[in-house]
């Protein structure tokens, strides 16, 4: 190789180097950072504080609120188009059925969520830098019919959750 050849690779290399260390990495500063987590029409607003020292995660649960709600898997949100399966452990989605797809049988509906799969569950990140995991929390919930909507209501005290769904 001639020099101008080797020049020109080094010169690429660096270039990539520079891009990749400036231009192509999410930087963050320390501080207090407001996080929406949004899942469709459900949103959760939580202060969370950036600790670069504490990068150990631990997972936990949150306390349970009323032991004596009832674990419904069955609620549902449906028009003529879709039908919604509910579960109000987390205050997720585990089923969403297309009225006028079916599957190779030509009779059951076809189900856009995998068996034993939940969707819109959500983990918040704590300033001590835990996690809560509320996939197995049972959420109080009311419905509502006239307007086709569905409201998930975790409440402790000291943390208010409203996960809300509608058609």
């Amino acid at each position: 190789m001639d020099r101008k050849t080797l020049i020109a690779i080094l010169l690429i290399i660096v270039v990539f180097w520079l891009s990749n260390e400036l231009i192509w990495k999410n930087k963050t500063t320390p501080g207090i950072i407001q996080t929406e987590i949004t899942d469709s029409n459900a949103v959760v607003t939580v202060d969370v504080e950036k600790d670069e020292a504490s990068t150990k995660e631990s997972i936990i649960t949150p306390p349970e609120f009323d032991s004596t709600i009832q674990i419904n898997d069955d609620l549902i949100l449906e028009n003529d188009k879709i039908r919604i399966q509910l579960t109000n452990r987390g205050g997720g989605v585990s089923a969403v059925f297309l009225k006028e797809y079916f599957l190779a049988d030509k009779v059951t509906p076809a189900n856009l969520i995998p068996l034993d799969e939940k969707l819109l569950n959500f983990e918040l990140k704590t300033t001590q830098g835990s996690i809560i995991n509320f996939n197995n929390q049972v959420f109080d919930y009311a419905y509502y019919q006239d307007s086709k909507q569905l409201e998930f209501i975790y409440n402790t005290g000291n943390i208010i959750i409203r996960k809300i769904y509608s058609l």
